[in-house]
């Protein structure tokens, strides 16, 4: 996020990108004052993280795995089966929710509770951390091809792909 010298609200709107949930149908628009959840706005500067409908990553990442658990019942544990159409009718509630705390300033006096996690620690978290490192460890021929024999068999594509799950968003969000 502050490759070539970017600054903290080039990160800040990254993050929000990624966060992106789609207002909705419903949803009476926001005032400029307050937070808001869809990202639509920052596709052109970030679409490998928000599509243009304001699906952020995380989002479409959550609803194809919600997918593929309805569309595999054998392939899951029967608990997670039988809450899933929870995860699909509560989550964007829930994540609506998260993403306007994020956004709330970090001493801000209306802030109900205490050590909330919000923008401005993760931008703090990262810059005392410095840049990102490459801690790859190579593995052998035959661990990777029985990573790749157990992909093929048990997590299909769009789980395991976010990228997938744009290109195809409309099979697999509900």
């Amino acid at each position: 996020m502050f490759k070539n010298g970017e600054s903290i609200e080039y990160a800040r709107r990254a993050l929000c990108a990624w966060c992106s949930i789609p207002n909705n149908k419903n949803a009476t628009p926001k005032k400029e004052w307050q937070y808001k959840t869809d990202f639509r706005d920052l596709h052109n500067e970030f679409p490998e993280l928000v599509d243009e409908n304001g699906c952020g990553w995380f989002y479409c990442h959550v609803k194809s795995v919600a997918k593929f658990i309805k569309n595999n019942p054998d392939k899951v544990n029967k608990s997670v089966y039988d809450k899933v159409d929870l995860l699909g009718s509560k989550f964007d509630t829930a994540w609506r929710k998260k993403v306007i705390q994020f956004q709330v300033p970090l001493f801000s006096p209306q802030t109900k509770g205490a050590w909330l996690i919000n923008f401005d620690s993760i931008l703090a978290d990262a810059k005392v951390q410095g840049p990102l490192k490459n801690n790859d460890i190579p593995l052998s021929e035959n661990i990777l091809q029985k990573i790749e024999t157990v992909n093929h068999k048990e997590v299909p594509a769009e789980v395991n792909s976010p990228k997938l799950c744009r290109q195809y968003k409309k099979a697999y969000l509900m």
